[in-house]
């Protein structure tokens, strides 16, 4: 079956909690579906996931300043992007830097003006250094990005600019290049705003 990825956007400077319940709830029941109680400053997309097993699931939450606020997924709401494939090239040696990547996702039909940022870390939580020089425009469908990190573990996230300049990141995912060729696909998700 479906499955609906929720995220939110705290504009605040600080984290806000809301428990489970009259604040923050999903219907259909039950209120409580995974989802987090503590909301972390500035956007945060996929962190929760709810089977979709009706018509509709929808995530109300009621913020401090009293405004409601909800996100509801229908069959009919825009599907995750494809996966982004990495490529590590296997003639590389720890000698000239580690080999290069290609990492290589689609964009949506829909993503008309829409650039990518591909940003790269040590950790997951950053901080993120910027892989490309100029912003990623989608050819036929397709961002390509090569990268060169060399070896060990590395954490990549895509920066999606909206033709109006609003900014979301998606879901950070590891990739480990060593000696050998490994592939690996990261994915993006679907985020109901």
């Amino acid at each position: 079956g479906l499955v609906a990825s929720f995220g939110y956007r705290n504009s605040n400077t600080i984290p806000v909690t809301l428990t489970v319940g009259a604040n923050n709830f999903f219907t259909p029941a039950p209120q409580g579906q995974g989802q987090p109680t503590v909301f972390l400053p500035g956007r945060q997309q996929r962190v929760v996931n709810v089977a979709l097993t009706g018509a509709s699931v929808t995530w109300t939450i009621l913020s401090p300043n009293g405004q409601t606020m909800t996100a509801t997924a229908t069959a009919n709401s825009k599907r995750c992007k494809k996966p982004i494939t990495v490529t590590v090239g296997v003639a590389a040696a720890a000698a000239n830097g580690g080999p290069n990547l290609t990492l290589d996702w689609e964009s949506d039909a829909d993503d008309v003006g829409v650039t990518y940022n591909l940003l790269r870390s040590t950790n997951p939580n950053g901080p993120w250094t910027q892989v490309n020089d100029a912003a990623l425009v989608p050819a036929n469908g397709h961002c390509l990005a090569p990268d060169k990190p060399g070896l060990g573990g590395f954490y990549y996230t895509i920066e999606n600019i909206d033709p109006d300049a609003e900014v979301s990141w998606f879901d950070t995912e590891a990739v480990t290049v060593g000696g050998a060729a490994t592939g690996n696909n990261l994915y993006l998700p679907l985020v109901v705003r």
